[in-house]
């Protein structure tokens, strides 16, 4: 009997080893994924910021298929991107270009630096106050508007 339950406590501690050592190629595994994610990131960003080559702006028009503002050199261009295909469609005068900052939201009810809190808070007041008392009143009297 009592070599039976070693054995069993000897093929528990082995299978407890086995998971812990999944475990930790596990996480091995994940931190060279971030590393790699992290240096090829870094590795495209200073490939881009020498290029000539800059996408100013772009709109999906449908499922595949983009109209693009493209600068290259000096000179702005737009052009029709498809699954398969890019078109040519025309120089862009680069002093006729809005210029945007895409870090700053223009929602109407948000500010940048406002908190969830305040924007909560403000819309509590906004909201009507509900008079209990009339709502019970309605519902005892039958009374009630649709």
């Amino acid at each position: 009997m009592y070599i039976l339950s070693s054995m069993n406590l000897s093929s528990r501690v082995e299978a407890f080893a086995q998971l812990l050592t999944l475990i930790f190629i596990f996480i091995i595994v994940l931190a060279a994924a971030y590393f790699a994610t992290k240096f090829m990131a870094g590795y495209q960003k200073s490939k881009e910021a020498y290029s000539n080559i800059k996408v100013l702006d772009s709109l999906k028009i449908s499922q595949t298929k983009y109209i693009q503002i493209v600068r290259v050199a000096d000179k702005c261009f737009a052009i029709a991107v498809a699954k398969d295909s890019i078109t040519y469609l025309g120089e862009i005068d680069e002093d006729s270009l809005m210029v945007f900052d895409k870090t700053k939201t223009n929602l109407p009810f948000t500010k940048s630096d406002e908190s969830f809190n305040n924007i909560l808070d403000r819309f509590k007041a906004s909201a009507q106050p509900v008079d209990e008392k009339k709502t019970r009143d309605e519902g005892k009297n039958g009374s009630s508007q649709e």
